[in-house]
């Protein structure tokens, strides 16, 4: 018995079971050119995407760095921030919070943000 499965032998039996059941074979390509398809179609948006934030960033935060903290600050941490405002970086507060509001006209509460920007130019 040889060690290796010849190649022609392979396609043989492929042709037969294609020809044994075409309809199911066209579901097996269509399904494998429908995986393939939809992964290309989501990488390439996740690219576009990723691009699009990096290229954007600085607009869509408003600012050049961004911290988040979810606490007050520590007295260091306050004189950290003017250390760098005598440097002439400027900075403002940012609140941030979620709560439930409802009306007299819909009474179900609905989940919403609310963020508070303190004005100081």
């Amino acid at each position: 018995m040889p060690d290796r499965f010849p190649w022609s032998t392979a396609l043989k039996i492929a042709r037969r079971e294609a020809r044994a059941a075409q309809a199911k074979f066209l579901f097996v390509i269509l399904a494998v050119a429908a995986g393939v398809g939809s992964l290309t179609g989501v990488r390439g948006f996740s690219s576009s995407f990723r691009t699009m934030l990096l290229r954007d960033a600085r607009t869509l935060m408003a600012a050049d760095l961004t911290a988040r903290q979810f606490a007050l600050p520590t007295d260091d941490q306050v004189a950290a921030i003017h250390n760098l405002e005598a440097r002439g970086v400027r900075w403002t507060w940012v609140t941030e919070t979620v709560t439930m509001v409802s009306s007299a006209a819909v009474l179900e509460p609905v989940l919403i943000s609310v963020k508070a920007v303190d004005p100081k130019v």
